[in-house]
Order: C-alpha cells, then sequence, then structure tokens
C-alpha cells in the first residue's frame, strides 16, 4: 500500500508538467555489498556492522522529477509551499530503509536504528555522505514548488539522521531548505 503522500506527492508532479517540461522517472537506486536479497538482509548478514555494508558499484545516485523537453534541464517537484521551504525539509531518502509492515519482522527497531547511526557516522567521516549527495544534486538546476521556482543556488542541503521516523525506525535523509 502506498502512502499518501507518496501519493499526492506524484499528483503534484504530474500537475507542473506545463511549458515543456516532462515527468522522468529518475530515482536513486544505491546497491549495497552484501549477501542477501535486499538491503535488510544485507544489514543482517553484515552482523549490523557497517563496516561490511559498502556501496557498490555500479549505483545509480541521480534524482529528478520533471525534465525540460528536449534539453538537459532537470527540476525536482516538491509539494512545499515557499513558506515550508524556509526550513529543513525532505528532498531524497536514497540510502535504505523500514518501509513496509513485512518489513517490521524482519529487524528489531533499536538494532536497526544503532546500525543507522553507526553507517551514518561511519559514512560522514569516510565522504559517503557527502559524495552521495553532491551527485544526487549534479545537473539539477533547481526545485519547483506549489508556490513558485528555486534555483539550486538559493538552496541550502544537509544530510541527517531522522530518528524514530516510521514505525520507530530511523532513517538517513538528505534535506533541504531556502538560504537565509
Amino acid at each position: 500500500m502506498t502512502q499518501k503522500r507518496v501519493k499526492t506527492g506524484r499528483r503534484f508532479e504530474k500537475s507542473v508538467t506545463k511549458d515543456g517540461w516532462n515527468k522522468v522517472y529518475v530515482s536513486p537506486r544505491i546497491k549495497w555489498n552484501g549477501e542477501g536479497r535486499n538491503n535488510l538482509q544485507k544489514i543482517q548478514n553484515a552482523d549490523y556492522n557497517p563496516v561490511f555494508f559498502t556501496m557498490a558499484q555500479p549505483s545509480r545516485i541521480e534524482k529528478c522529477d520533471i525534465k525540460k523537453y528536449r534539453t538537459r534541464k532537470y527540476r525536482e517537484a516538491k509539494k512545499y509551499t515557499m513558506e515550508d521551504a524556509q526550513y529543513w525539509r525532505l528532498y531524497s531518502e536514497p540510502y535504505f530503509k523500514v518501509a513496509t509492515r513485512k518489513q517490521l519482522d524482519v529487524v528489531p527497531v533499536d538494532t536497526y536504528n544503532q546500525f543507522v547511526e553507526d553507517f551514518y557516522k561511519m559514512n560522514t567521516t569516510n565522504g559517503v555522505l557527502e559524495y552521495v549527495q553532491e551527485k544526487m544534486l549534479r545537473g539539477v538546476e533547481g526545485v519547483t514548488l506549489v508556490d513558485g521556482y528555486v534555483p539550486m543556488e538559493n538552496l541550502e542541503f544537509r544530510t541527517v539522521v531522522s530518528e524514530n521516523n516510521w514505525k520507530g525506525y530511523s532513517r538517513i535523509q538528505i534535506q533541504f531548505r531556502i538560504k537565509k
């Protein structure tokens, strides 16, 4: 079952496809080294040690929602107002996450959240989080909001751990806001 936030976001993305802008589906697909069919199995098989859960190449890190027809111009579409975007808002959750009820039985929340913290600390110091953020933003000229457009040079970004996000499971997020 798709979250309401996701459904309304997709409707908004379709609504901004005018003036030569077309909806495109480019979302990050980071591959992780390790044994298992999915990320949670790979995390378990790494014994919840982020040293053994590393990014595989090739991974697709790019992200954009709309593209200008016959050009290389890309934008993100976010269902926030200009006022909302004065504060830190979600841009992307490209890493891994517990997101379905089925996954709730796979890994205990405390164990998973400790792994997320350890993964974040390790990859902050080795440059992986910065690399992912830079790669994701490359080529995107700005963000289309409900009531306007903001070019990239007027935005700032950060990568953080959002604690107790869904059902108590933390997530690593890239967030954005309009520069003050």
